[in-house]
């Protein structure tokens, strides 16, 4: 065991094992790691991107959070999820309901 506090009231909540210090100390500096492949943690960050609506319209230039949004009640088209990032991509900007 590792003690990081000499306090008694603290010692209880201080204590961390060997086991748990270095899980912690290997995935702090794997996440730096550019060699890292698709199943790492940034690549499930990417796949877990926030999704956002979208409607498919010609005049629509809003990106939505809630595929329920007042803002959609009036799309011409369809209404799609897509990436945040696509939607910035494609010059949309947040509704000003949901957002």
């Amino acid at each position: 065991m590792i003690i990081l506090n000499t306090t008694m009231m603290e010692r209880n909540t201080m204590i961390i094992s060997i086991r748990d210090f270095v899980f912690v100390i290997l995935f702090l500096s794997s996440c730096n790691d550019p060699n890292r492949q698709s199943g790492s943690i940034h690549g499930l960050m990417a796949q877990r991107e926030r999704m956002v609506y979208i409607c498919t319209g010609p005049m629509s230039q809003c990106y939505h959070s809630d595929q329920d949004c007042y803002g959609l009640q009036r799309c011409s088209k369809t209404i799609e999820a897509i990436s945040l990032t696509e939607a910035i991509k494609d010059g949309r900007r947040p509704c000003k309901y949901c957002h």
